[in-house]
């Protein structure tokens, strides 16, 4: 395939996977909206004249691919594209969208269904774990977990929910004696329940800056439990280094979740926005034993590298975008 464009809102940790594993296979040119900036990007698409269009987040960008354009266009798709429509007007419209894509790249059965049956796409899919590059880095799980030691790498964003993280903490802090960090909120006064980061530091709280996935790597022996509540999500590469890392987890039981983590066997599960359900899981959490921690460290492990492995993926992803070639020609 010659002349493939990667078309973006922004560079993540996903779409470096994407780039780097597509560049691999095809000839790929990326586009990043948010390095045009005063340039229009429908007019910046046109001089690059691509046959093959790949975009990501499907349902915020693809107004800017010219109507008139002839060549394939495939999707891939984020949790947030499709988790976060709830009018019927706004539904309607993310169908239009889908319907111009040939093809649909998703992370999990919950989200192919959904295409299928809510959105009523007709394209094909292709259904991948985005996973980590080499996974199963070597980590001892001889060192028993600390697992009143809990960390929060998810931003301060409602989708994350991390307000109700905290208001469990700050309930079972004294009870437990757990400790728990955060990665350190934009706005602390909207976001922290009114209370000053000095106040919520002298209970336990502690902050870190935003930091890349390497740094989360080296971080997360430190720590015994991740936690996400999440209240919409696909493959979380921070989930994904925790497991991986042989970290206890608890998550929200949105459905891609309980794909990845069957509750008390691999990781744990509260129900998605339960206040009570998320204390009760950190409880059961507190009271396991060494043995019964390390058990599940080690499963978590193993889900990682049977489902989770993108040097495996990858190569599922560049063929199905090669398949459209014959569109093209």
């Amino acid at each position: 395939m010659t002349n493939a464009l990667y078309f973006c809102d922004g560079i993540s940790i996903h779409d470096k996977n994407f780039i780097k594993s597509l560049s691999d296979a095809i000839d790929l040119n990326v586009l990043d909206l948010q390095s045009i900036e005063g340039s229009n990007p429908t007019e910046v698409i046109q001089d690059r004249n691509p046959k093959v269009i790949i975009v990501t987040p499907v349902n915020q960008i693809i107004d800017y691919i010219p109507e008139d354009f002839h060549g394939a266009i495939i999707g891939i798709s984020l949790a947030f594209d499709l988790n976060e429509i709830h009018t019927e007007n706004n539904k309607k419209v993310a169908k239009l969208r889908l319907a111009r894509l040939d093809g649909v790249v998703v992370d999990s059965e919950f989200t192919r269904e959904k295409l299928i049956q809510e959105f009523e796409y007709k394209g094909r899919i292709c259904k991948i774990v985005y996973g980590l590059r080499k996974p199963s880095r070597e980590i001892s799980d001889k060192q028993i977990p600390n697992l009143s030691r809990l960390l929060v790498t998810r931003t301060w964003t409602p989708i994350h929910n991390n307000e109700l993280i905290l208001e469990a903490f700050l309930s079972l802090r004294f009870e437990h004696e757990l400790s728990i960090t955060f990665i350190e909120p934009n706005n602390m006064n909207d976001q922290m329940l009114d209370l000053t980061k000095l106040q919520l530091e002298e209970t336990g709280v502690k902050f870190l800056k935003e930091m890349s996935n390497e740094s989360l790597r080296a971080l997360l022996p430190s720590y015994g439990v991740y936690i996400s509540a999440s209240r919409s999500d696909g493959t979380s590469i921070s989930l994904l280094e925790a497991m991986d890392s042989n970290r206890i987890c608890l998550i929200s039981d949105f459905p891609s979740n309980r794909e990845i983590v069957v509750d008390g066997e691999n990781g744990f599960l509260f129900k998605n926005g339960n206040l009570e359900s998320l204390k009760q899981k950190i409880m059961e959490i507190q009271s396991l034993t060494p043995q019964e921690a390390r058990i599940i460290g080690r499963r978590a492990k193993l889900t990682v590298t049977e489902l989770a492995n993108w040097d495996q993926h990858s190569k599922a992803l560049a063929e199905f975008c090669v398949s459209f070639e014959e569109k093209v020609t």
